[in-house]
């Protein structure tokens, strides 16, 4: 059934302690009151009693983003109409949309699931952002979850337990200070863990939301049913030369994320080992490894945030 994440976060400092410079690594770009969201999906589908890889499963809606997890040709044909929507409409009002397509559009068979997240902001002229969870043939309203996280999809049952075992073992992250490159990896970690799933592959796409303004990464082996901004040419068709620029940077930042989320792992672990009583782990020597892996995270923090603030800019001129 794959899996469908959002994160958000309303008027925040970026920074929570002091930027001292880090030796290869530029300085951080800053963000002023930060409201700034990711959005994340892998690329499975289902249709026709099967799974098929290579689905968009991420549409941009005016400034918000819309995800689906469910049949890729239910999906597909809710993204082609909202896209043709007129006008501003808030995540509430888009969610209320998408229900009432799906109730004239659609007879669902038993057991089968058709669920969306809607990411944006509350108004036109507002930056604080809201996520909606739509349970199309179970909730006929939605379920709104303020500045915060969403994630349906078969994979959600496998980051719960995750989520859980951290909690149990005293790693819960403190929320209160993440930064869009610290979602980012959140959420890229997330990803990687509902792959036990079955029914989720490792195809992750990207929405970002920073400031009132959106962009759009998918993965290479996405198909495009419906061309975000970022990979349209002057007429609205698919320019292939945007599409190898969007690849070789979806590649540089593919990379990054998987460093930046081994070592936060590799800290959890050092973590857990220590609060274990693990033999041989002294408290000095995870000290000093925490320390060392904490100062190269550091370091891909601030390269992936220049990254996403960079690639947003750079596509809302």
């Amino acid at each position: 059934m794959t899996n469908i994440m959002a994160y958000v976060k309303n008027g925040i400092p970026l920074y929570n302690e002091p930027q001292q410079e880090l030796p290869g690594f530029e300085k951080q770009k800053s963000i002023t009151d930060q409201y700034v969201g990711v959005v994340v999906a892998d690329g499975l589908a289902s249709g026709n009693g099967e799974q098929t890889g290579g689905h968009q499963k991420v549409f941009p809606v005016g400034k918000n983003f819309i995800l689906g997890t469910g049949g890729g040709d239910f999906i597909d044909h809710v993204a082609s109409k909202i896209q043709g929507n007129e006008g501003y409409l808030p995540p509430e009002k888009l969610g209320e949309k998408i229900l009432r397509i799906c109730d004239e559009d659609f007879r669902f068979s038993a057991g089968e699931q058709l669920n969306f997240i809607v990411a944006g902001p509350k108004s036109p002229d507002s930056k604080e952002l809201q996520v909606y969870r739509l349970r199309t043939q179970r909730i006929r309203h939605p379920e709104l979850v303020k500045g915060g996280f969403a994630i349906d999809g078969s994979g959600a049952q496998f980051v719960g337990n995750a989520l859980t075992r951290d909690s149990q073992q005293g790693l819960s992250v403190n929320t209160q200070f993440l930064s869009i490159a610290d979602i980012a990896i959140t959420l890229y970690d997330h990803g990687i863990v509902a792959t036990r799933s079955s029914g989720v592959n490792d195809e992750l796409q990207y929405g970002f939301l920073v400031n009132g303004k959106t962009a759009t990464l998918i993965h290479p082996r996405i198909t495009l049913s419906q061309a975000p901004k970022e990979y349209q040419g002057e007429h609205g068709e698919i320019d292939m030369t945007k599409v190898e620029e969007n690849k070789k940077f979806y590649q540089n930042f593919d990379g990054t994320l998987r460093k930046a989320a081994e070592l936060e792992r590799a800290v959890k672990n050092i973590t857990a080992n220590l609060i274990k009583g693990h033999p041989g782990l002294t408290p000095e020597n995870a000290y000093e490894m925490i320390e060392e892996r904490r100062i190269q995270l550091q370091g891909l923090e601030r390269q992936l945030n220049n990254m996403i603030v960079d690639y947003v800019e750079h596509h809302n001129p």
